[in-house]
């Protein structure tokens, strides 16, 4: 068995997750088995169906013994109701690289969501000792911007997974603290905070231009073990939540502009941006919901416009921190 740190408590493994820290032995706040035993469904309630990427896709159900989410090509995962106990049954030859990014995407949301959290679809960064956090679909440049936030100073508190404390004070658990970035992000980033790629793997991705076009293969490069000076390790207050709304850069358009949501939009906006988004159903709408208008109430939420060109992103990331320190100091 492996041991990592993640989500501020250890995870205890018996796959070997390289994108991880290894932790020192102790109590295990999670811990995933492999099984070949095949375990029926009883009496297990379908709460949504979603597409992975293309011919993979995946569904969620709910029991009394907790929940299963069933991949078409990975196999399937049984998640104990308190989200502390994970089983893989794997299908058919499965991708062991493909297992873990389930596990570390979906199979970790819900194993949180069971123990209580709200889980968004974010990337999160933490500034003065308190963090904000940045939420948008794929391809809209989350992981892009949280890294560049590093070299401005800040430091990463997860990315693509943010598990959200709904409870006064709001805070935000440091995740998983690997970036995965697409190459022309990642040939950018990396040589400017002069940090190395542990890895690559392929990723279907849209041209996010909203033409429908089919995906196609690329590769995205996983920046990990980086320097323990740009990470969290512990939980941290949320101070703000940031919508991203990517425009075409122009000379008329600023680098950064942020405009306050109200706190039904916010709610509605968190919501939108859950992690597990279509799979939980309408069965578990109103508990999302309900987690989602107790983060609004507290934290601020604002949409994000920034332009969409890399040679902005520097600029970006100064104006998004110096907002932020600007309010460390005035609140000091």
């Amino acid at each position: 068995m492996y041991d990592y740190v993640v989500f501020g408590g250890c995870f205890r493994s018996e796959i070997a997750f390289p994108e991880l820290r290894r932790a020192r032995r102790g109590a295990a706040a999670w811990t995933l088995r492999r099984s070949t035993e095949s375990t029926a469904l009883v009496g297990a309630e379908l709460l949504g169906e979603e597409e992975v990427y293309e011919r993979v896709s995946v569904r969620l159900y709910h029991s009394a013994a907790g929940y299963r989410l069933d991949y078409t090509d990975t196999g399937c995962f049984d998640i104990s109701p308190t989200g502390s106990e994970i089983v893989w049954h794997p299908g058919h030859n499965p991708d062991i690289e493909a297992a873990r990014i389930d596990v570390l995407g979906r199979v970790f949301a819900t194993a949180l969501h069971a123990s209580g959290l709200s889980v968004l679809h974010a990337s999160a960064v933490a500034i003065d000792g308190t963090a904000i956090a940045f939420l948008a679909p794929r391809v809209y440049g989350k992981s892009t911007l949280a890294m560049a936030m590093l070299d401005a100073g800040a430091q990463l508190v997860t990315d693509d997974i943010l598990a959200v404390e709904p409870d006064v004070p709001v805070t935000a658990w440091p995740g998983v603290q690997s970036v995965r970035l697409w190459d022309d992000s990642a040939d950018r980033i990396v040589g400017r905070a002069r940090l190395k790629a542990v890895g690559t793997y392929p990723a279907p991705r849209r041209d996010g231009k909203g033409t429908g076009d089919a995906p196609t293969t690329l590769t995205k490069q996983v920046l990990g073990r980086l320097p323990q000076r740009m990470l969290t390790r512990g939980r941290v207050p949320l101070s703000a939540i940031y919508v991203i709304l990517p425009v075409e850069a122009g000379d008329n358009v600023a680098a950064a502009r942020r405009v306050p949501v109200s706190p039904v939009r916010a709610a509605l906006a968190i919501v939108a941006h859950s992690k597990l988004g279509p799979l939980l159903g309408k069965a578990a709408a109103q508990v999302v919901f309900d987690r989602a208008v107790r983060v609004a109430r507290a934290v601020p939420v604002y949409t994000l416009t920034i332009a969409r060109d890399l040679a902005c992103i520097g600029d970006v990331a100064r104006h998004i921190a110096e907002w932020h320190r600007r309010a460390s100091v005035a609140s000091g």
